[in-house]
């Protein structure tokens, strides 16, 4: 998939507390080597972030709403090293999201994802959600202060459903 003749920026509309709002997305693409690799676009008011570590890569969306940067709320898309089996990847996600809820199956937000947790504790709201793209899994973690309810979800939901893998074109599924 070409990347490259897409539009840096484009508009797009999110609804923010009962009203459509017009928004401005940046494209965002994974930098070389960064697997399983992608694009999405986000909020202006995010700023991207990549960490590399151990074999695992990180993309963090942190919320930048009004120019103040709000570390307590971001989009964070975590890879698992190559060779990382379900199996462990869910071992591994526990530990992550120790002394928060799993969501049963049949209340999952996403059908794309094999394990959801979620917590809402001391005044923040967060979800874990574990995936797999071509054998490799990665998680999302979405996390942010209460008071960011009404428009936090709908920007990260952007960035979801904006987000398409380079190998073959596919969104989250």
């Amino acid at each position: 998939m070409r990347v490259d003749s897409l539009p840096e920026t484009k508009q797009d509309t999110i609804l923010l507390e009962g009203m459509a709002e017009p928004i401005t997305l940046n494209l965002f693409r994974t930098p070389q080597g960064f697997e399983p690799s992608f694009y999405t676009y986000y909020p202006v008011d995010f700023i991207p972030e990549v960490m590399r570590s151990d074999g695992s890569e990180t993309v963090r969306f942190t919320a930048n709403f009004g120019g103040i940067r709000t570390d307590e709320a971001f989009v964070e898309l975590f890879t698992y090293p190559p060779g990382t089996t379900l199996q462990a990847a869910r071992e591994q996600l526990e530990v992550a999201a120790e002394g928060w809820q799993r969501v049963p199956r049949s209340e999952q937000r996403y059908s794309w994802s094999e394990e959801e947790y979620a917590s809402v504790e001391d005044g923040k709201i967060g979800r874990y959600m574990l995936g797999e793209h071509n054998g490799r899994f990665f998680h999302i973690l979405t996390t942010y202060p209460a008071e960011m309810g009404d428009g936090f979800p709908p920007r990260a939901q952007i960035i979801f459903d904006q987000l398409r893998w380079l190998d073959d074109g596919s969104g989250l599924k």
